[in-house]
């Protein structure tokens, strides 16, 4: 049976801002800025819905609030599932948002359900889950969340018209070949803003502003860790090697995306959500940085065309609240979730021929919940044989 929702954990990955002066203990507490925001418009949507919603990193301590009735993981930075701690995130029941299949299936299956963001990926998420024998819900599910008004954004940075984001970071090839990204840009004939992004590198921003001053290419240039996600909710479009929590936030402010290949592609593929969203034709993709200029003059000539595929990748990834809310409904308790794995090792003679074993310790909530749980089917069949008798002739 369903259970209505009232509150909700947001469990998110952590990164580490060094614009904050913090001891070396708390270094990595820090939610990177793309997933705070898209943590923010997942609970002002829902928020209108009476859902309460709080938030911690994946190893940050409980904060002591009450039982949520769903606890959602995100990924890690990576994109990769990691292994639930639900003591740190007491909930009901535990659920993930899964952008990447090739999750270690221990992870995967630890947990109550999996939200997949793209449909050709339940398959291969569900065989990696029920390897262990665990039935756990898999399910194609979009998220749902807001995002300030971009006009408001582009209001407060004193720009006009549209806005072009590049991605000048040492891991894209726009970044890596700096200086025919520049020539590029400056042989474009549109007259939109383009904002660089880069790295929190004085090297590299020293060499940019070098670049646009020999080529004559007015743009705005933004550096730190958080610069990308500052320059999406603002931007019209963005050219880049966007991770997970990038692409999710360039979708619930429904700006259009071209991927760019990373640096080294041979060693550095493409994140599994972004190589998706490629093949499905959600996102466009510049296989070089010589192709920049025409991609740019082609996109930003037809603004209709602009702004539908910014609407395309918002329609792929995100949905409608109260269809969230109702993903989140379906998810039931499974045995199993609230255990927390344990290490036995071999000590004495044994040692000699016995390897290390990883057992799982039962949590005695489940015990209790289980018991409980089994008293009350076993009296709801008694009522029901009762009734049943009563109403013979």
């Amino acid at each position: 049976m369903s259970r209505a929702i009232s509150r909700l954990r947001l469990v998110l990955p952590e990164g580490h801002s060094p614009l904050m002066e913090r001891s070396s203990s708390e270094r990595g507490s820090v939610v990177p800025e793309a997933v705070e925001l898209v943590a923010r418009g997942f609970a002002d949507a829902l928020a209108s819905h009476g859902v309460v919603v709080s938030q911690q990193t994946h190893r940050g301590p409980s904060d002591g609030a009450p039982r949520a009735d769903v606890a959602l993981w995100f990924p890690a930075t990576d994109g990769l599932t990691i292994t639930p701690d639900v003591r740190l995130a007491p909930a009901r029941v535990h659920a993930a948002v899964v952008t990447d299949p090739s999750s270690s299936p221990r992870d995967l299956a630890r947990y109550d359900a999996l939200f997949v963001l793209v449909a050709g990926h339940v398959g291969p998420v569900r065989d990696a889950a029920h390897k262990s024998g665990r039935k756990v819900l898999v399910k194609h599910v979009r998220l749902c969340g807001i995002t300030p008004s971009r006009d408001a954004e582009k209001a407060e940075r004193g720009v006009t018209g549209n806005v072009v984001v590049v991605d000048m970071r040492r891991g894209a090839w726009t970044g890596a070949d700096a200086e025919r990204t520049v020539l590029q840009l400056a042989l474009r004939n549109d007259n939109a803003t383009m904002v660089l992004v880069t790295d929190d590198d004085d090297s590299q921003r020293r060499r940019l502003q070098h670049l646009c001053e020999r080529h004559g290419v007015s743009a705005w240039l933004a550096t730190g860790p958080d610069a990308m996600a500052a320059a999406i909710v603002a931007a019209d479009l963005v050219i880049g090697s966007l991770r997970w929590d990038e692409l999710l936030l360039a979708a619930t402010a429904r700006c259009a995306v071209i991927t760019v290949p990373h640096a080294d592609s041979r060693t550095a593929p493409p994140g599994a959500l972004a190589a998706a969203l490629r093949d499905g034709g959600v996102v466009d993709e510049l296989p070089g940085t010589l192709q920049l200029a025409a991609s740019l003059d082609r996109r930003l000539k037809d603004d209709g065309g602009l702004q539908a595929r910014g609407l395309a990748l918002h329609e792929a990834l995100i949905q409608s609240a109260r269809a969230m809310l109702e993903a989140l409904v379906e998810v039931t308790p499974l045995p199993g979730t609230l255990q927390s794995a344990t290490q036995w090792e071999a000590v004495g003679p044994l040692a000699a021929t016995m390897p290390p074993m990883m057992v799982n310790a039962v949590d005695p909530t489940t015990t209790r919940l289980a018991t409980a749980q089994r008293i009350e089917d076993e009296l709801a069949v008694l009522k029901a044989r009762l009734a049943a008798e009563r109403a013979k002739p």
